[in-house]
C-alpha cells in the first residue's frame, strides 16, 4: 500500500499472520519506518492464543455466550487455551477452548451444577481487533486497546468492550501485548 504524507511517499508493507488474517501496521512517521500504529484484527488459533493469555474481556450483555442479559467477563489462562467466564449473577465457568471451530467447553463436565447443561459454545468468528493510541517506535512500547470479537454464523458479531493493553514492537518489527511472549503479528 502506498500513501503520502507531506509531499513524500512512504511505503508501508502490510503484515500478515499465519491462518490468512491481517494485523495491518498501517501508520508510518515522516522520518521514515521507524515508527508504526498498530491496528488490525487477527483470528485466534492454536498458533497465537497465548497472546492473549491472562487478558480478561468484558461483554455487557453476555447474550453471545449464553448468559442473556448478565454483564459477564471472560479471562483466558496464561497459556490461552483456558478460560474462566464469571456472570453478574455469580455463574462461573471454567474450561477449554478448541480452535478452528473455536469452541468453549466447559472441563471437567463433573463441574456444571444440576439444573444448569454443560456449557459448550461455538463461534464462527473468534477474533481479537486492536489498536494503537499513536505511533510506536521499532524497540518501543505503548498504549492501546484491544476487543475481543465472537460471531455465529447467522448472527452478528459481537465485541467486547475496548480492553486497554499496552503493545511491544521489537526492532524486528514482532508484535507482542502486555507481557505475553508469544507475538500476536509482525510487521510486513
Amino acid at each position: 500500500m502506498r500513501h503520502q504524507t507531506h509531499g513524500h511517499r512512504l511505503r508501508c508493507l502490510p503484515a500478515f499472520l499465519a491462518l490468512m488474517l491481517a494485523w495491518t501496521l498501517v501508520g508510518c512517521s515522516s522520518g521514515g519506518n521507524t515508527q508504526v500504529s498498530v491496528g488490525g484484527t487477527v483470528a485466534l488459533s492454536t498458533a497465537n492464543a497465548s497472546a492473549v493469555g491472562g487478558l480478561v474481556f468484558r461483554f455487557a450483555d453476555g447474550a453471545i455466550l449464553g448468559f442473556a442479559g448478565e454483564d459477564l467477563t471472560l479471562g483466558f489462562g496464561e497459556e490461552g487455551t483456558t478460560f474462566t467466564l464469571t456472570t453478574s449473577r455469580g455463574t462461573v465457568v471454567v474450561g477449554t477452548m478448541t480452535f478452528g471451530s473455536c469452541t468453549f467447553t466447559e472441563t471437567p463436565a463433573v463441574l456444571a451444577p444440576a439444573g444448569r447443561p454443560l456449557f459448550v459454545q461455538t463461534y464462527a468468528t473468534c477474533q481479537v481487533s486492536g489498536s494503537s493510541n499513536d505511533d510506536i517506535g521499532f524497540g518501543g512500547s505503548g498504549n492501546g486497546t484491544l476487543l475481543l470479537r465472537l460471531g455465529r454464523d447467522s448472527g452478528a458479531i459481537v465485541n467486547s468492550a475496548p480492553l486497554s493493553v499496552v503493545y511491544h514492537v521489537d526492532a524486528g518489527g514482532q508484535i507482542t501485548i502486555n507481557l505475553n511472549t508469544t507475538p500476536i503479528g509482525v510487521t510486513g
